[in-house]
């Protein structure tokens, strides 16, 4: 973590530790941190972080019998975007930056065998990374909505989608 943050000079939050770690299975790849998790809260990558949009993804874990233990939660984009008091998306040279890392991360899982983009901008990101995941038979689940409760909240058919990807 410390020579991602090095490389790319800005601050990386850590990785679930009640997550799948390196064993993981499922990749649940996110969009960006969000600066609760980062500036406010625990700088972990996490369903147990105080925000509602974690608390969609501890809920669908909870609903669907997708074991966080089999998971490891990411970004397409690691590092934090928004200013100091809000939360904004990644410009397209934040994911491209990003999804130059995500290879990287991806090697450290020699288990994987599902890729879950949340959102459009992660799917936007992985999608140089696409070629390599099929090559090696990881599966990818495509149009998961972004958990948010604005996304929630707005399309009815965005929480049922949600969890069916999972």
């Amino acid at each position: 973590l410390h020579a991602l943050e090095a490389q790319i000079g800005k601050s990386v939050p850590a990785v679930d530790p009640d997550s799948g770690g390196v064993m993981a299975r499922v990749l649940l790849l996110f969009e960006s941190p969000s600066r609760k998790g980062v500036q406010l809260g625990s700088r972990i990558v996490s369903c147990d972080n105080d925000d509602l949009t974690a608390k969609n993804v501890w809920e669908a874990h909870r609903d669907t019998g997708l074991l966080r233990q089999w998971c490891i939660a990411w970004n397409i984009v690691p590092w934090y975007v928004g200013t100091d008091e809000r939360n904004e998306s990644p410009t397209d040279d934040d994911l491209q930056r990003g999804s130059e890392l995500l290879p990287s991360f991806i090697e450290l899982l020699p288990d994987l065998e599902v890729v879950i983009p949340i959102g459009v901008k992660a799917a936007a990101g992985l999608k140089s990374t696409y070629p390599s995941l099929v090559s090696r038979g990881i599966e990818v689940i495509e149009k998961t909505p972004h958990p948010s409760p604005r996304v929630f909240n707005r399309w009815g058919w965005a929480k049922p989608r949600f969890h069916a990807s999972f």
